[in-house]
């Protein structure tokens, strides 16, 4: 009993015990040292996540940061800062979806659908354009191929997006997440793209009709890696984003 008492983390100065297991960098048996003010940075950093997601995961999450500290560390460092902002970021994106990686699940799958939904008429539209405009044999006739293919995009800006998009739409049907989330990640920045070249080319009419259907591009992203093996982000040995639920 007192053997596991000296390796467990201290902080220093006031003697107080601190939920955390000894640093895996320190000497088996060794006391470690953990300052107040490192304690004290890390809560404060953990106070970025919502409440009820802290007050399910905090003490675990601070054992965690705990763990993988190193003797005299005094601050966290700046991986550790990152990956709480991301993390935290995460967490309130999802947080609408529910508490738990199940519920945000079942939820995604709704939130795609309706996407899906909503963003198939204008991609069917845009690029049923395209394609008349491509098959229209006396364009091609006076006009090259490249030619008649840089028209179209002109025309119908948004056409590699829509075409993206129904890739990324079909590799999640057929589970394939991966490549589902790639093909998602290049639609929206291809729809990113073509609306700033409309604001270049002072089609802002164009550009204004056009960025909605973007953000709704750049919101099929969220819930589309949501599934089975989602974990948080680590470094080390130190893992400090428990999965919810």
């Amino acid at each position: 009993m007192s053997g596991d008492r000296e390796r467990r983390p201290r902080a220093a100065g006031d003697g107080t015990d601190v939920p955390a297991a000894a640093s895996p960098t320190a000497e088996p048996g060794a006391t470690v040292l953990v300052t107040p003010v490192l304690v004290r940075d890390y809560r404060r950093l953990l106070r970025l996540f919502p409440y009820t997601y802290r007050r399910a995961h905090e003490a675990e999450m601070l054992g965690h940061l705990l763990d993988g500290t190193r003797p005299g560390q005094s601050r966290p460092t700046r991986a550790e800062r990152w990956d709480l902002l991301r993390a935290a970021a995460r967490e309130w994106t999802l947080a609408p979806l529910g508490p738990s990686e199940r519920q945000r699940a079942a939820a995604a799958v709704v939130v795609l659908v309706a996407l899906t939904a909503v963003l198939a008429a204008p991609a069917s539209q845009d690029l049923l354009r395209v394609g008349l405009a491509l098959g229209n044999e006396s364009a091609r006739e006076v006009a090259p191929v490249w030619l008649a293919v840089a028209t179209a995009l002109v025309a119908v800006p948004l056409a590699p997006a829509w075409l993206l998009w129904a890739g990324s739409v079909v590799a999640l049907a057929a589970r394939l997440r991966r490549t589902g989330l790639v093909l998602a990640a290049l639609a929206a920045a291809a729809g990113v793209v073509a609306v700033g070249s409309l604001v270049a080319a002072e089609r802002a009419f164009d550009a204004i009709r056009e960025v909605g259907w973007v953000v709704a591009l750049l919101a099929f992203l969220g819930p589309s890696p949501l599934g089975r093996g989602r974990r948080g982000p680590s470094w080390g040995r130190a893992r400090v984003w428990p999965r919810s639920g």
